[in-house]
């Protein structure tokens, strides 16, 4: 990277209140926050344009620490949920929106495994199919783990878990309870990810927050409504990223 574009990337970050004083003291043109857009390209081009560069595998980890640290916590209603759960109509809970919308804000806009409405992005949103896109579409894509094979979760990878044994409906049929989130820490006995779905208890809202949880000796994960297992996860670093990535609070 130039050390233009180093600097270029510096003022990007900066609060927009600094911004100001530094255009002010120096004349420079303001730095607007454009989705996707990177110093390094040529041209004023945003999200999906042709010059800006997609992120690379060593780097998307990272990426998606800072947005998850950037935007958790916060609840239904709002600027920062309502983005990341933006198609979210009150059917069951939000938990696959989180997973959709980092994918989709770190650059990758494949629909076999993002289900979220971005027409720009050539993504479409369909209902109930959050948790069935991440996990086909991982398997189709060649990114699907599991812990017999791969070891443990990495930072960012997208983990699918199911109740094991599962419990029943009022019908006799099971429930497996599914339930999607982001590796954050499952390096010890304790793993810290971040998740969507839960209802605050005092509110009433849907969350997303960082949670950590306790792994039983079995390998099944302490989740509320009861012991969960990890059935496998997504890599993050073997995602197929096409656009540049959408950085910061937006």
């Amino acid at each position: 990277m130039t050390k233009l574009a180093t600097a270029a990337r510096a003022l990007v970050a900066l609060p927009w209140y600094a911004l100001g004083a530094i255009g002010a003291a120096f004349g420079l043109v303001a730095i607007a926050c454009v989705r996707g857009a990177d110093p390094d390209a040529s041209g004023a081009g945003g999200a999906g344009s042709d010059g800006n560069a997609p992120t690379a595998p060593e780097d998307v980890r990272d990426l998606a620490m800072n947005l998850l640290t950037a935007y958790l916590p916060c609840k239904t209603g709002s600027a920062k949920f309502s983005e990341i759960a933006q198609d979210y109509g009150g059917i069951g809970t939000t938990c696959g929106y989180l997973t959709g919308w980092l994918l989709w804000r770190l650059g990758c806009v494949d629909p076999q495994i993002v289900n979220r409405e971005e027409p720009a992005d050539g993504l479409h949103y369909a209902v109930g199919m959050n948790i069935a896109r991440l996990v086909s579409g991982g398997k189709a894509l060649g990114a699907w783990r599991t812990l017999a094979k791969d070891g443990r979760p990495k930072p960012g990878d997208l983990c699918y878990y199911a109740m094991d044994p599962p419990a029943k409906n009022p019908d006799g049929s099971n429930n497996w309870h599914e339930h999607v989130n982001v590796a954050v820490d499952c390096t010890g006995d304790d793993w810290k990810s971040a998740d969507a779905g839960r209802t605050d208890p005092t509110s009433g809202k849907q969350m997303a927050e960082f949670v950590t949880r306790k792994r039983f000796a079995d390998g099944r994960i302490d989740y509320y409504g009861g012991p969960r297992k990890l059935i496998g996860w997504v890599d993050l670093t073997a995602v197929p990223f096409t656009r540049a990535p959408i950085e910061g609070v937006a």
